[in-house]
């Protein structure tokens, strides 16, 4: 029988672990439908923490430190020796496979090789490139629902458009994105160990045939690069390929989507910010920043490989760490009034929403110009004020991207 992830029972608490600073938090469920601002509030203290019970504990078997200061967070992102990504989602795992998402699940010196070979697909120059085809396809989407004068957003644009996005780049056809989006939440979302295993096979069988195809027949797209790459001298093997693959296919259908979501959520629920914003387009990519720290999504793991000190407590090799980007761009020693959007704030990309360090994401550009482009779009589209529908039921979920799972938008047609 399977399993619920929310009802699978903590491991015991290690015996190194103080009593006193262990407090059951779940990054996993029991969130709400204010995911971002629950976890946010952890920024708030203590320094840190142990839960023994995590969204990654159903597949490791063990609770992990959480650290709340935006400092210490910086300094573990900053250390790879001591706090390493190797295999910290588990995916692999989960159907007793061993390929890394890599980099992201990767440590130097094999993560500059990686990143190196990705770079040049996500530089400002090749986004820019990409710019009119990102600009029409979310004209579409919002074209297709403008005149009704509501939509459900995350079905019919924060999940479509940036996945859509994401065929293009890996020169595969639009209509295989229903399966794609099924696959996703098997993955992210799933109910149970089963469900979650289920997806990360088929998401796994479908980019190995695409490896094999493109060795068949190379074309232009980024598979077809990576295949005949030669970085520091050796091709990549059939493992490192399916994990670069894997991570480009989970990448692309979460995180952006889930900021699109709370970034819209927000203007519809901040009339006076939506205002301003439309009299002013030129301060989009501005707005961009600041929404991106308050709703910083990512919660990734690290593995201590070392006895050490750190944040005031005594950490063993094996523990687990979480680095909240939502605490560390909620701190209120790095950000004044860090829990209010303010669009003038001169500090926001000073924020965590795509990592730190070596392990700054690598597709931050491209983000960034989806979502500018979205309100762009939408913007030029539907002239009129939007707001969440009347007596709409928002649920969100939690896990190591935090999410909205329905918004019911609408505005005068």
């Amino acid at each position: 029988m399977s399993q619920n992830l929310a009802d699978i029972a903590p491991p015991p608490t290690p015996a190194h672990v103080p009593p006193e600073l262990v407090r059951r938090f779940d990054f996993l469920s029991g969130l709400g439908d204010r995911p971002h601002d629950v976890v946010g509030e952890l920024a708030k203290g203590p320094r840190v923490f142990y839960t023994p019970v995590n969204s990654n504990t159903a597949a490791t078997g063990v609770g992990a430190w959480v650290l709340a200061r935006a400092e210490d967070i910086r300094a573990a992102f900053a250390d790879p020796e001591t706090f390493s990504s190797l295999g910290f989602t588990s995916m692999a795992a989960l159907i007793g496979e061993t390929w890394q998402l890599a980099p992201l699940e990767s440590d130097p010196p094999a993560h500059g090789r990686y990143r190196t070979a990705l770079l040049p697909f996500f530089l400002q120059k090749p986004v820019g490139e990409l710019t009119p085809a990102i600009c029409r396809r979310a004209a579409d989407l919002i074209a297709g629902f403008a005149a009704r004068g509501s939509c459900e957003f995350v079905e019919e644009f924060s999940t479509t458009f940036p996945t859509g996005v994401f065929l293009d780049l890996m020169g595969l056809p639009t209509e295989e994105l229903p399966m794609f989006m099924q696959w996703e939440q098997m993955v992210i979302h799933g109910r149970d160990l089963q469900e979650r295993a289920a997806g990360v096979r088929a998401v796994r069988d479908y980019m190995a045939g695409v490896i094999a195809a493109r060795r068949r027949t190379p074309g232009e797209d980024i598979v077809s690069h990576l295949i005949a790459a030669n970085v520091e001298d050796r091709p990549f093997d059939e493992q490192e390929l399916l994990g670069m693959c894997i991570l480009l296919y989970a990448a692309g259908l979460d995180t952006v989507p889930s900021s699109l979501t709370a970034h819209f959520r927000h203007m519809a629920e901040n009339q006076e910010q939506q205002a301003a914003l439309r009299a002013d387009p030129a301060a989009i990519p501005r707005a961009v920043e600041e929404l991106l720290r308050l709703y910083s999504p990512v919660g990734p793991f690290r593995k201590v490989t070392r006895d050490v000190e750190f944040a005031g407590v005594s950490l063993k090799a094996g523990d687990r760490v979480v680095l909240s980007t939502t605490i560390a761009s909620r701190d209120p020693a790095e950000f004044e009034d860090a829990s209010a959007a303010d669009f003038a704030r001169t500090s926001a990309t000073r924020h965590f929403a795509f990592g730190f360090g070596i392990h700054h994401c690598i597709g931050a550009h491209l983000a960034r110009r989806e979502m500018a482009i979205a309100w762009e779009q939408w913007f030029r589209l539907i002239p009129q004020p939007f707001r969440v529908a009347p007596g709409a039921q928002i649920t969100g979920h939690g896990g190591s991207v935090l999410g909205i799972d329905n918004l019911p938008l609408h505005w005068s047609a």
